[in-house]
């Protein structure tokens, strides 16, 4: 893979351009109710679904398969498993809320979710034009995921 982008809600950088946001502001589904309204929080969950399905569907993906799953028993998908872009979606949500987490992959692309609600794709073709459309409602900078597994 040659291509690696971080995808976050965060747009405040500082004076050396990362990053930042101050104490207030929302890391985690946890914070819906203290510090972030639940309408407001699904919206950018969705909007983190949405940059999902318009990057499978940019880059010919049709199906994504469960890898490195957490906890391993978990109930509503196992290790392994290939999912249709619904199945995507619904999976990737239960990432986003924090019931399980996995990476998703295909043979060309790669979604990995961090903390603090960061999510990386990481893409043998550029993906410029759904990244173009992403950047529109969520900030995207070519960004190393660190949940990259390299040869080596």
């Amino acid at each position: 893979m040659i291509h690696s982008y971080r995808i976050t809600k965060y747009t405040q950088r500082d004076r050396r351009g990362y990053l930042t946001s101050p104490p207030s502001e929302w890391t985690s589904v946890s914070d819906v109710g203290t510090k972030v309204t639940e309408a407001d929080y699904l919206l950018v969950e969705q909007a983190y679904l949405d940059a999902i399905g318009q990057l499978c569907t940019g880059l010919g993906v049709t199906a994504l398969r469960v890898n490195g799953l957490e906890p391993a028993d978990a109930a509503e998908v196992h290790e392994g498993q290939v999912l249709d872009l619904d199945a995507v979606e619904h999976i990737a949500r239960q990432v986003l809320r924090e019931r399980l987490w996995c990476k998703l992959v295909a043979p060309d692309v790669e979604f990995h979710f961090g903390y603090d609600y960061y999510l990386y794709v990481v893409s043998k073709v550029d993906p410029v034009v759904p990244l173009a459309r992403i950047a529109a409602s969520l900030t995207v900078d070519r960004y190393l995921s660190p949940y990259l597994e390299t040869a080596g």
